[in-house]
């Protein structure tokens, strides 16, 4: 139970790495959270949790309000605040209270991009580095962009209901024909599975959202930004937008969409290690 509501983590390497580390007269590794985006859940983080903790690094990854294995049924409760929330209790109760941890590091794709933003922002001595896959509305969107996004959040709560009516099956056929087809069995699998473990009271989370780029100034620590490939207009767009962290880095990773490190797993993982690497040395 954290911030009042039960919260599924799943951790590995809290308890030891300092004493490893130690042993090996490496300095420590501070633990890394991973925090998912809307309709997915702790699954989707494994591959990369799974190489992060191979490579010694406390890792936590867990499922956000709504979400997977975490409790739903919150009705007005799925502010994007209240993700925050959540996720400082894992912080304060979980990395702080039960393992002494001062500070950690923070991974969010998506709509958990905006919530380790928004974390950062508002507690900019907690994270030691933040990383973000594809955050969404970097730059302000159009009046189209608007109003699509608009049509979407209305029609996805029918759409929530529905893929809980599909078979595993029929879902991973949906995987397909959105043009995942390039996808990793396991990355279709995962994205499957999750459509039955969401509520569709999480699309009030969206209305919550606001422009992410208005948290950029108050982010101290080092930040890096795997963004989906785009044009170059667009990208410059964007690195503007980045630039308003005072220790921001964007990376456009090549043909990768908004699942960046489903679409590119090369790429993002070298640009990953190359990022965390500099936070030990």
């Amino acid at each position: 139970m954290l911030n009042g509501i039960k919260i599924y983590i799943e951790h590995d390497n809290l308890e030891h790495v300092k004493e490893w580390d130690a042993i090996k007269d490496i300095p420590a590794k501070i633990p890394l959270v991973m925090v998912h985006g809307w309709s997915a859940d702790h699954f989707r983080n494994y591959p990369v949790y799974e190489h992060l903790k191979n490579n010694g690094w406390p890792v936590v990854c867990y499922d956000l309000r709504g979400h997977g294995w975490s409790q739903k049924g919150l009705l007005g409760n799925y502010k994007i605040d209240d993700c925050v929330q959540d996720l400082d209790a894992i912080y304060t109760d979980f990395l702080k209270g039960r393992f002494g941890y001062e500070q950690f590091n923070l991974y969010g794709h998506s709509m958990g991009a905006r919530t380790v933003s928004r974390l950062a922002a508002k507690h900019p001595d907690i994270p030691l580095a933040v990383i973000m896959e594809d955050p969404v509305f970097i730059i302000p969107l159009t009046q189209e962009e608007i109003t699509e996004h608009d049509q979407w959040a209305r029609q996805m709560p029918a759409q929530i209901q529905r893929w809980k009516t599909l078979t595993e099956e029929e879902r991973l056929q949906i995987a397909e024909e959105a043009g995942h087809s390039d996808w990793r069995d396991v990355d279709k699998l995962e994205w499957a599975r999750s459509k039955t473990q969401v509520s569709p009271n999480v699309m009030s989370v969206g209305a919550t959202m606001g422009t992410i780029a208005e948290d950029f100034p108050q982010i101290v620590c080092p930040v890096l930004i795997l963004k989906a490939d785009t044009d170059k207009q667009t990208r410059q767009k964007n690195e503007a937008a980045v630039a308003r962290i005072p220790q921001g880095r964007i990376i456009h990773v090549k043909g990768a969409g908004h699942n960046v490190r489903r679409d590119n797993w090369a790429n993002t993982i070298h640009n990953l290690d190359e990022f965390l690497a500099t936070l030990i040395n």
